[in-house]
């Protein structure tokens, strides 16, 4: 099978936010999605799966363990698939800093803290790190034990840097809007000190810009 590429730009590491978000999980898990690969921030749900052990049936919250302001964790059952240091080789093109030529010299190491694949119903694998480097590429989940092929959907918290990598094996990009800190739907995040009105929070308003003299200055 082909995958399709999904991505939520809301809470991605780039804008300094907790990349902790389940809503794309949960969302998943709701609508009985198969097939598919997630990546999450959960330091507790790394430590609990990391002391049950490869193979040990979990029921666990997953998600929110820093920010519950825009979502909640959501409550799942799964089998601890693997887990590992987090360290993985960039061999490109995101962040390997070659293009259309390979550039071997470009190839480096990455850390994303201690990390765990849960396997849920429906062969939904959820990588969660401990870290805020939630991975916006083939390496990151290649490294994981992802098989592209089996699955239908890859979700990543990215905004543009993860195209690199996924174009060439996808079927598609879809973006998401999901909740975040992050989120380009500005309206939708809880402003509390604002001059107003402002665009794009308010849409329905005129104004009319000051006027002004332009001052010349002569050479």
């Amino acid at each position: 099978m082909v995958p399709s590429c999904w991505w939520t730009s809301a809470t991605i590491p780039a804008a300094a936010c907790t990349a902790d978000s389940p809503v794309v999980l949960e969302s998943l898990l709701r609508l009985g999605a198969r097939d598919a690969v997630v990546t999450l921030r959960d330091a507790p749900a790394v430590e609990a799966a990391r002391r049950a052990g490869i193979g040990a049936e979990l029921t666990l919250d997953l998600g929110a363990s820093i920010d519950q302001r825009f979502y909640s964790p959501v409550r799942v059952t799964g089998v601890v698939k693997s887990m590992d240091d987090g360290v993985y080789p960039v061999c490109g093109p995101v962040h390997g800093g070659w293009g259309r030529e390979i550039n071997r010299e470009a190839f480096h190491q990455a850390s994303v803290g201690p990390r765990v694949v849960l396997r849920l119903p429906n062969n939904v694998d959820v990588i969660c790190q401990t870290t805020a480097q939630t991975g916006k590429d083939r390496d990151f989940f290649k490294s994981a034990g992802v098989v592209f092929e089996d699955k239908h959907l890859i979700v990543v918290k990215s905004n543009q840097a993860h195209r690199a990598s996924f174009d060439p094996i996808t079927a598609g990009n879809i973006e998401l809007g999901t909740p975040g800190t992050s989120t380009p739907d500005y309206a939708s995040l809880p402003f509390q000190h604002l001059r107003r009105p402002l665009w794009p929070i308010d849409m329905d308003f005129e104004w009319d810009p000051p006027s002004s003299s332009a001052a010349r200055v002569s050479s």
